[in-house]
C-alpha cells in the first residue's frame, strides 16, 4: 500500500530541513501549512475546488506543535443557501513541530 501524500510531504520537508541545517529542530510555519493542506486534500478531495485558504497559524507555547487552521467553502444545503456568507467551514490541524506528522484534525467553529 503506498504511503499517504501528507506523510510523504512531511518526510520530504523534514529531510530537506535536516540537509539544509544540521541544527534544524523543527519544521517552519510554511512547511506546516503545506502539510496540513496536503492532508486535508487527501482526506476530503472534494474541497479541492472550494477556495481552500490558510486562516490561522499558531505554535503552542512549548514549541512542540503547530496548530494550522484551513477554511474552505462548504457544501451548503437547505437554510444555509439562504444566508449570505454562510457555509464556510474550518478545520484545525495539530502537527508535531519536529516531524511534521499530523496528530489531529478538528472542526473549528467560528462564533
Amino acid at each position: 500500500m503506498p504511503k499517504s501524500t501528507a506523510k510523504t510531504v512531511a518526510e520530504a520537508i523534514v529531510r530537506k530541513k535536516a540537509g539544509e541545517d544540521a541544527e534544524a529542530k523543527e519544521i517552519d510555519v510554511k512547511s506546516a501549512a503545506h502539510i496540513a493542506a496536503s492532508y486535508l486534500l487527501e482526506l476530503i478531495p472534494a474541497v479541492r475546488n472550494r477556495n481552500v485558504l490558510l486562516e490561522e497559524v499558531d505554535q503552542t507555547d512549548d514549541g512542540r506543535y503547530w496548530l494550522i487552521t484551513l477554511g474552505y467553502n462548504g457544501f451548503a444545503t437547505g437554510a444555509a443557501i439562504l444566508r449570505p456568507g454562510s457555509g464556510r467551514e474550518y478545520k484545525t490541524f495539530k502537527l508535531d513541530a519536529r516531524t511534521g506528522k499530523v496528530l489531529k484534525m478538528k472542526i473549528r467553529s467560528i462564533d
